[in-house]
């Protein structure tokens, strides 16, 4: 491993100076590391850390874009509950692409009996997730693409 040495890496790049490439892919290697972390609360159901990693007014959507859910409180109303009464519960990153300060995720999330795939972009600002956006869809049912190509 190669130590990142970027300063403020959490920050969005400003668009008024040229960032270079290597400092450009540390900036998302540094923000998919601490998108890793929300993931890592996620599945220790570590409320308190998982809602750490998103802005107070944070936006959540479902693709294309229909807002399902606006500010912190509502994340809390939401993943409080699921954390305490969902048994089966994870997320497994399955592959991270970044641009800047976007981060797209394949996910993979367990979800009681049922497993989702997700695709969810995070717009990371000044250290914090300030917009997410999911598409996704269930492993179950007949003519589910994903299951056969699991196996």
């Amino acid at each position: 491993r190669i130590p990142l040495v970027v300063p403020d890496p959490l920050a969005t790049p400003s668009v008024e100076r040229d960032v270079k490439p290597n400092e450009f892919f540390q900036i998302v290697n540094v923000i998919g590391a601490f998108l890793g972390a929300g993931v890592n609360a996620y599945n220790a159901r570590n409320l308190d850390a998982f809602l750490d990693t998103y802005s107070d007014d944070i936006e959540i959507y479902n693709f294309p874009e229909t807002l399902i859910s606006k500010g912190k409180e509502a994340m809390k109303q939401t993943y409080g509950p699921m954390f305490e009464q969902v048994k089966d519960l994870h997320c497994q990153i399955v592959n991270r692409i970044g641009f800047g300060s976007t981060v797209i995720d394949h996910e993979r999330v367990r979800f009681g009996d049922q497993t989702l795939q997700a695709i969810a972009i995070y717009d990371v600002i000044d250290g914090k997730i300030s917009k997410v956006t999911f598409k996704q869809h269930s492993d179950r049912g007949k003519g589910d693409r994903t299951k056969a190509a699991d196996k």
